[in-house]
């Protein structure tokens, strides 16, 4: 059994090891340029809602990275200066078609365009102009919610790749 005087310097040994514990934390995360990122939309796109954000300059893109921008205009006015996360379904060179309001990346099914009606309204635009098959072009990548109602480039098109700010590691 510990006397008053041992508990003390256990305490005493634990909070020093979790302040060093803390610091380090804190000086890993300035270093990698780390953040903490809550979702905080009505509606979210990907099935997380708190991420660790890496903020860096990105060379390469793989299907299925999910990652940090600033969208352009494409997705109007209520996403200006707003930070997205998204995963990205379609690289430069690939296939991506919209057809009677199926969604497809390379000929295999993606899912449907269940906010057609709504994203046609929002952008001003006529629900059949949503339906196309594109080349991705260089420079660019398609950004896919994995969730239904997700408001992505099925409906806004493509995203510059220098709008990325980095890469987002999903945490709950």
């Amino acid at each position: 059994m510990l006397n008053n005087s041992d508990f003390l310097s256990v305490l005493k040994k634990t909070g020093i090891g979790i302040l060093f514990f803390a610091l380090f934390l804190l000086i890993t995360a300035t270093v990698l340029n780390l953040r903490l990122l809550y979702d905080e939309q009505n509606v979210s796109c990907l099935q997380f809602t708190l991420y660790l954000v890496r903020y860096h300059h990105v060379d390469e893109f793989k299907r299925g990275d999910i990652i940090v921008f600033t969208p352009n205009q494409q997705m109007g006015y209520l996403f200006d200066g707003k930070v997205i996360v998204k995963m990205v379904g379609a690289v430069p060179g690939d296939i991506v078609s919209v057809r009677n309001g199926q969604f497809s990346i390379n000929n295999k099914v993606f899912g449907s365009l269940d906010i057609v009606k709504s994203a046609s309204k929002y952008l001003k635009r006529d629900m059949a102009s949503f339906d196309r098959t594109e080349t991705v072009p260089s420079g660019s990548i398609l950004m896919v919610g994995t969730l239904p109602h997700s408001f992505d480039g099925r409906y806004w098109g493509f995203l510059p790749q220098d709008a990325v700010l980095g890469t987002v590691y999903p945490i709950y």
